[in-house]
């Protein structure tokens, strides 16, 4: 136990017991108050992550050299060794700070859900991401929280440059002129069938028609 209270108190400076005591809030305070409380802790929980996320970042890419020396053949398996982080998680957020090209200042300040969101950036700019910012910051001052890898990923989305209407409609113009050419080619097919049919068909009633012919023609017997 005595590990948990060393972490809570050099984290927080305070020990696990006076941080229990905030609970009181939820089981006494009122809506407001609760809603506060809940929204204080998840921006904690939300800067610490981005914070140890980052600190992840460094380590595979800073320091290496001590994690290959010990033998490890990859990160993901340090952090599954050392039941760190779920390495998918990681990899999120560490294709976002690519994308924000390796800021990790700006990783901190943006949290690991915009962080995250960010990956989906097709060519960022120092404009885009400066955007990004610029909303995250205002929806922390409104919200008192960071905002949500979902929440984020529509700003980027929105924030991605969209293909003008004319070209949209020149793409689906040259879609439709390409389904008409099948379609015609397919047709052309099944017409060159059906005349193959009407041949084979035609045959068949000739010879049915002669063998007719032939018959008619024999001499019955006598009787």
């Amino acid at each position: 136990m005595w590990r948990w209270r060393q972490i809570y108190e050099t984290a927080w400076g305070v020990g696990p017991e006076e941080r229990m005591k905030e609970l009181q809030v939820i089981e006494r305070g009122s809506f407001d108050e609760v809603v506060a409380e809940l929204k204080r802790l998840r921006h904690e929980a939300e800067a610490s992550a981005a914070l140890f996320l980052t600190a992840l970042y460094t380590m595979e890419t800073v320091r290496d050299d001590i994690w290959r020396q010990a033998g490890v053949e990859s990160f993901d398996m340090f952090l599954n060794t050392h039941h760190l982080c779920n390495a998918a998680r990681y990899r999120e957020f560490c294709a976002g700070l690519r994308k924000l090209g390796g800021d990790t200042a700006t990783a901190v300040k943006l949290g690991e859900g915009a962080t995250a969101a960010a990956r989906f950036f097709q060519e960022p700019t120092p404009e885009k991401i400066a955007e990004l910012s610029k909303r995250t910051e205002a929806f922390e001052e409104i919200n008192q929280v960071l905002p949500s890898q979902q929440h984020a990923q529509t700003w980027v989305k929105q924030l991605e440059p969209h293909e003008p209407k004319v070209v949209r409609q020149t793409t689906e113009l040259a879609r439709l002129r390409a389904e008409v050419q099948q379609l015609r080619a397919q047709l052309r097919q099944a017409e060159q069938t059906i005349r193959q049919k009407d041949k084979e068909l035609d045959r068949l009633k000739a010879v049915t028609t002669k063998r007719k012919g032939k018959a008619k023609s024999r001499p019955t017997a006598s009787a």
